[in-house]
């Protein structure tokens, strides 16, 4: 049996695990600035996954005035954590907290060579809905994905 995952509100005391876990991806990492400015000034959801309490992933949704969707910016789980549905368990919270907002649609980017992210949101019920060429700071392109959020 995996063990417990629990899903809570990020907060600044977890800047230096979210760097860590920032620092997984290959590119467009967050900078320590941006992720502060994400835990405190955005219009965001960031949440924390731990496991006895280790921080072992996080999922983070912005959220802009005036927009008809919300945005998955980012879901990361810690490689000696994958496998266990704890990304599963962000993107769902992080549709919930979407429709707490007012929002009936998520959207993200994705760099198109990672077929192991494209297919983790197909499962979850993404689509393709268009290609930002040069989208990531070293010109690899998105594919940009989209899904109406179920009532």
């Amino acid at each position: 049996m995996p063990p417990r995952c629990h899903l809570r509100p990020a907060t600044l005391a977890d800047l230096d695990a979210l760097q860590t876990l920032e620092a997984l991806f290959p590119v467009d990492r967050m900078s320590r600035r941006h992720l502060r400015w994400a835990l405190t000034r955005a219009r965001a959801t960031f949440l924390i996954a731990e496991i006895a309490g280790r921080v072992v992933g996080y999922g983070l949704n912005f959220y802009r005035a005036g927009c008809q969707h919300g945005r998955v910016y980012s879901i990361i789980t810690h490689p000696d954590y994958r496998g266990l549905g704890i990304a599963t368990q962000l993107l769902t919270a992080l549709e919930a907290e979407a429709r707490n907002h007012g929002y009936a649609r998520m959207q993200l980017e994705v760099q198109t060579s990672n077929t192991a992210a494209i297919r983790f949101y197909e499962k979850h019920g993404y689509t393709a809905c268009g290609l930002k060429p040069g989208y990531y700071d070293n010109g690899s392109d998105a594919l940009k994905m989209g899904k109406t959020l179920q009532p």
